[in-house]
């Protein structure tokens, strides 16, 4: 419908659809939706609906009733909301006739009080093959200020300007106007898209120009006519292709064979009523390793737009119809008949060594052996979460062909993690053996030193322990036993001691027994921060 023009009346309401009442129950409008037999819509401007904040607000609503089965008006077929709080949805209905010419009658529905200003709109929804459109094609706006119940009173499905195309009469009562809205005329756009169903890599069929190279390729056929009422003898459409449209530019795995671009434009004069106006264009498949994801589908897309502003008797042309088709393909997988492949991943790990020492500049190994004993799998990886402390460093395989292997650190959920690729496809049969490097030495936390002194020789005293110090962030804790005669410990004066000469006095002990290596005395560190990669 295109912009109203205003009508000045001496009483309100020009044309009401039926008889106006409060609550459901309000005379129906009977129109064909697109059976043979009249629906029945009926409008319920005071209906309350409960809403988010858990109060019930006067929203409107509209009842569609199909006739179709042995009890037609036994309950709705489907129900339309207003939106508006108070603003009376459904206090008007009328019938518009087809206004975009798809064979489906469409309906207007007046809120005479909705809008931001309460001045009123009023909601068109197109026909279906299943009542109505949940959502409105368009919504016409008060051209009137202040409370004007823009929407109280519609008339509709009656040519006013004798184009062909049915117009609607609005009024709004509080204005004292009628609004009249034109219907413009409708291009039907009938498209039409054809790429194959698969795309095998093996057959390479093209040769890229300037390169050479040899690639998978495939044709895309594309087809447009137009038709309408009363519309001019040529048509300009922009046509606009896109290839593999669900992904972002730089990753699309199809391109046009002759300019390598991944979309084609062109400008389209069509006559109505004409044959259909075809085009060929000749496609590839990239490279196989350039991309990774070869299971979902590679979607092509058609979009069809008026050129630029045409019309006739001063209204501007609509485009309706196959203004947007979409065909699909997929990469042929080497899955079986069914194209579904069901994989037999196993893995097998294990770490080299069995012994890490404190302090050495010896590394953590982890091997991993993964294999595949049933169809493809794609997009093939191995994870392995790194405990704390510890960092990647590298991987490497020692199977022939697959030294390189694409292992990538990253941070999951908190947690540190190395992503290795296994193939894409790993195909059945493969094996890779998969090697792990940890950086370290470098600082963990959480480490406990355990250390053990013998005491005794032989049943004879060996060592006797007279006290125990630490430095840095290492707490201990005491062993029983320590300086059990109180023996005095003589200590430097003037320098510190940390910087002090080590000089031990002999003292004289009591007992002498036989030497003889005996018990050993543990003294126990708590936690320190240590060197990655070592343990004890």
């Amino acid at each position: 419908l295109s912009h109203p023009s205003p009508i000045s009346t001496s009483k309100a309401g020009d044309a009401p659809a039926r008889g106006l009442l409060p609550r459901r129950g309000h005379p129906p409008d009977a129109l064909p939706l697109g059976a043979r037999r009249d629906d029945v819509l009926v409008g319920a401007p005071l209906f309350l609906e409960q809403r988010a904040d858990g109060k019930r607000h006067e929203v409107g609503r509209v009842y569609l009733y199909l006739q179709r089965g042995a009890r037609p008006y036994a309950r709705p077929w489907q129900t339309l909301t207003g939106p508006d709080a108070y603003g009376r949805f459904g206090s008007a209905i009328a019938s518009l006739g087809d206004l975009d010419q798809d064979g489906y009658t469409d309906v207007a529905v007046g809120a005479p009080f909705g809008g931001d200003a309460g001045s009123g709109r009023v909601f068109v929804f197109r026909g279906q093959s299943e009542g109505l459109a949940r959502t409105p094609s368009q919504r016409l706006e008060s051209p009137f200020p202040g409370p004007a119940a823009f929407g109280f009173a519609l008339r509709g499905a009656s040519d006013l300007d004798g184009n062909g195309y049915p117009d609607l009469l609005v009024g709004a009562f509080g204005a004292a106007k009628v609004a009249v809205y034109r219907g413009q005329p409708v291009v039907v756009a009938h498209a039409q898209l054809g790429v194959p169903n698969g795309l095998n890599p093996e057959e390479q069929q093209c040769a890229v120009p300037g390169s050479g190279a040899r690639v998978s390729c495939f044709s895309i056929s594309l087809c447009v006519s137009v038709s309408g009422q009363r519309i001019p003898k040529s048509i300009h459409l922009l046509a606009d292709l896109q290839l593999d449209r669900l992904k972002q530019k730089p990753a699309r795995r199809v391109l046009l064979l002759h300019g390598g671009q991944s979309s084609w434009g062109q400008d389209l004069t069509l006559v109505p009523g004409a044959p259909p106006l075809c085009r060929n264009l000749t496609a590839y498949l990239r490279d196989e390793a350039k991309f990774k994801d070869k299971l979902s589908p590679i979607v092509v897309s058609l979009n069809l737009t008026l050129a630029a502003a045409q019309g006739t008797a001063g209204l501007e042309l609509v485009l309706y119809g196959d203004t947007l088709v979409q065909e699909q393909t997929r990469i042929v997988l080497d899955c079986g008949e069914d194209n579904v492949c069901t994989p037999d991943l196993r893995l097998a790990a294990d770490t080299p060594g069995t012994r890490l020492l404190i302090g050495a500049e010896n590394a953590v190994r982890l091997r991993a052996n993964a294999s595949n004993a049933g169809e493809g799998a794609f997009e093939a990886e191995l994870w392995v979460q790194l405990p704390p402390g510890t960092h990647y460093q590298k991987a490497a395989s020692d199977i022939q062909g697959q030294e390189k292997l694409g292992c990538n650190p990253r941070k999951e959920n908190g947690s540190h993690v190395v992503v290795c690729e296994l193939g894409n496809p790993m195909k059945a049969g493969t094996r890779v053996r998969v090697t792990l490097h940890n950086e370290g030495p470098s600082t963990v936390s959480g480490v406990t030193l355990r250390l053990a002194v013998p005491s005794r020789l032989q049943g004879s005293l060996l060592l006797y322990l007279l006290e125990l110090g630490t430095e840095g962030g290492m707490n201990c804790t005491e062993p029983p036993g320590l300086n059990s005669k109180q023996l005095e410990i003589p200590r430097p004066t003037g320098a510190s001691a940390r910087n002090a000469s080590h000089q031990r006095e002999r003292r004289a002990v009591d007992e002498l027994p036989p030497a003889a290596l005996g018990e050993q005395v543990h003294v126990v560190s708590g936690e320190r921060s240590q060197r990655r990669g070592e343990s004890g």
